[in-house]
């Protein structure tokens, strides 16, 4: 375009303007990672997006992958299919290598790219995982016990992984007739006397040296050991071996005048037999599926040969998975993003990480430094019941944003470096604090704003999670004249996913130094902080928003009771059949907080934030569901 412009005097000036058109194009920044517990009973675990979708919005079309590449429940494989913004993972009962039904749910990744500041995403275990299958070589590592004796242990990697007896057959020259071999090879209990010179090494098992010889017949024992003859005899030592899904034998070329025979004993107290074709020089012995092996038989049919026990699959019995997925997006008109990959760990004894939001200030201009949660040291107390939680944190030589509420100058909890608990609604800190405290609506922090006299730093100088004297400082004593609200919204993950920032912004002291403001998330075990609270979006009908606990603060985007929508609170308290509802349940239209007291007693002090519903219904419009003590459901408007 050509711009011509005529000042005053009538003297001309001409230019050319290019307007370049480009597709608005959206972004999946990093995906936070997060862990989880093997218990299907634990709460979800929800991890950030991170996603801008640009001026189109987000599109309803994702890609969600997992890799289930060695990862087992009950023993069979998983497969994974997507339906729109839910990828299931199932175990192939019928080991197909496809979803069927009839296969069995194991976990779930739902996508919702409406949720929490920027999307999230929720894993949740269904079903229990296996673990971890791995090889053995007892050829190459194994270490064989004194023999000959009652029975030899061999222990590789520093557990037993089998114990091995010696028996004979108690049949007439101590070889089976053959309807007793026929007996046993079906999985009957055969009539067997315990021999004292089981023997073994790399150059093979036999009784009484390394051959494997006509008539003699061993036990190889997995797991906890087996009482083979019930009442009789036989007490098995009180020693464990290792979980085995499969063992591989190795001997001599199968022949007329070689003919070994396997029974394989398993942990359902089923058996199958193997008899080795001729030529044949190994067999592997797998167990089915959700199984383990619980003994095997071996008894040499004729002739003699060189046994060997040359490898198993040891099962562990503890979980430790890290599963990778990769997700992409789309926007409203079906542009695509990049792919992402985060991992959800899922370990006994893990607990999914709860997001606290605080605003962390750079003092030492060298770059915002954090300790992710798996290596911090510090706990603190983010919701205000007394209880420290361990938390991603800071370094001792930047600083956390605090206001000091009570004028005691520390900090005493969340409710002091925490802004979204005073900001119903506020997604981060920066926008918390520009709701709240910027008074004068500049979007910045400073002595033009009514409360700027309480804010300070707490620099944990010693790292101990405790405002220690002298750690506090206000913002006048430190020189800080200025702190920017307005966040450039670029998001990033760092910490091994435990600390996520939000955006940036930045401070200018008195002599016009400046240094970096980061709107922070810090991964922590309280369950309440701030942050951690599920974010509720309706329809354009009637939804029905279920509530699961007195310890989180729901954030509901979208109520309309109007449209029939409701709030399901028959899961946090049971009336008397004839209560009086006002007791158990509070809606407060100036912060727009539903709140609830489960003993019903009434006292104000008792109640507790269960929701804030964010476009601010009217009091008299809020219809909510309850349980009463006989397990009836009831309704009421509050």
């Amino acid at each position: 375009m050509t711009v011509s412009l005529t000042d005053q005097d009538g003297q001309n000036a001409t230019g050319t303007l290019s307007a370049n058109i480009i597709d608005d194009v959206p972004t999946l920044n990093s995906v936070q990672s997060q862990q989880a517990s093997n218990d299907p009973a634990q709460t979800p675990a929800v991890g950030a997006i991170n996603f801008v979708p640009g001026a189109d919005g987000a599109g309803a079309a994702m890609t969600i992958t997992v890799n289930t590449t060695g990862l087992t429940s009950n023993g069979h494989n998983l497969v994974t299919e997507q339906v729109g913004n839910v990828l299931t993972a199932y175990a192939d009962n019928n080991n197909n290598g496809s979803h069927d039904a009839g296969d069995t749910a194991v976990f779930t990744v739902t996508v919702n790219t409406a949720a929490g500041t920027s999307g999230q995403y929720t894993f949740d275990l269904l079903a229990k995982l296996d673990g971890m299958t791995s090889n053995v070589s007892i050829a190459s590592s194994g270490s064989f016990g004194a023999g000959p004796s009652n029975s030899i242990v061999v222990t590789a990697g520093g557990q037993n992984i089998v114990m091995v007896t010696g028996w004979a057959p108690t049949d007439a020259g101590g070889i089976f007739t053959g309807a007793h071999e026929a007996a046993w090879l079906a999985g009957g209990d055969p009539s067997l006397a315990q021999t004292s010179n089981v023997n073994g090494s790399t150059a093979g098992w036999g009784l009484g040296n390394n051959n494997f010889d006509a008539g003699e017949f061993m036990r190889f024992d997995f797991g906890a050991p087996n009482d083979y003859d019930g009442a009789g005899g036989y007490t098995p030592p009180a020693i464990t071996m290792a979980n085995v899904s499969y063992a591989k034998f190795s001997f001599d070329a199968v022949s007329a005048s070689n003919k070994v025979e396997f029974v394989a004993h398993y942990t359902d107290g089923s058996t199958a037999s193997f008899i080795p074709t001729t030529g044949a020089t190994s067999l592997t012995i797998n167990s089915p599926a959700g199984l383990q092996i619980a003994w095997v038989d071996a008894y040499e049919s004729s002739g003699k040969t060189k046994l060997n026990l040359t490898d198993v699959g040891v099962t562990s019995t503890t979980v430790d998975h890290t599963i990778p997925v990769t997700l992409q997006l789309t926007d409203g008109d079906g542009d695509q993003t990049g792919t992402a990959n985060f991992t959800v760990h899922v370990k006994d004894g893990l607990t999914p990480f709860a997001v606290a939001t605080p605003v962390v200030l750079d003092l030492n201009h060298d770059g915002i430094q954090t300790t992710d949660l798996t290596h911090s040291t510090v706990s603190f107390d983010y919701n205000g019941d007394g209880v420290a939680s361990k938390t991603a944190w800071v370094d001792s030589h930047d600083g956390i944003l605090a206001i000091d509420l009570n004028g005691d100058g520390k900090v005493n909890n969340g409710s002091e470096i925490a802004f979204t608990q005073h900001a119903p609604g506020a997604a981060t800190d920066l926008a918390a604090l520009e709701q709240v405290y910027d008074t004068n609506h500049d979007g910045k922090l400073t002595a033009a704003d009514h409360d700027f006299a309480q804010f300070g730093v707490w620099q944990d100088a010693n790292g101990n999670g405790v405002s220690d004297p002298g750690e506090f400082k206000s913002l006048a004593a430190l020189g800080i004249v200025e702190i920017g609200l307005e966040s450039n919204n670029q998001h990033s993950v760092s910490a091994d996913g435990s600390v996520l920032t939000y955006g940036e912004a930045t401070f200018t002291t008195a002599n016009g130094e400046t240094g970096a403001v980061a709107d922070i998330g810090f991964g922590n075990f309280d369950s309440a902080a701030s942050g951690a609270a599920s974010t509720m979006a309706g329809t354009s009908g009637a939804d029905t928003f279920k509530l699961d606990s007195l310890d989180i603060k729901d954030l509901i985007t979208d109520y309309h009771g109007s449209e029939g929508d409701k709030i399901d609170l028959s899961a946090l308290f049971d009336t008397a059949p004839a209560g009086n509802i006002s007791n158990y349940v509070h809606y407060n239209s100036e912060t727009n907080t539903v709140s609830v007291d489960a003993s019903g007693s009434g006292n104000p002090a008792n109640f507790v934030d269960v929701a804030v519903l964010q476009n601010a219904p009217a009091a008299g419009t809020i219809n909510i569901l309850f349980d009463d003590t006989n397990h009836q459901q009831h309704t009421a408007t509050i």
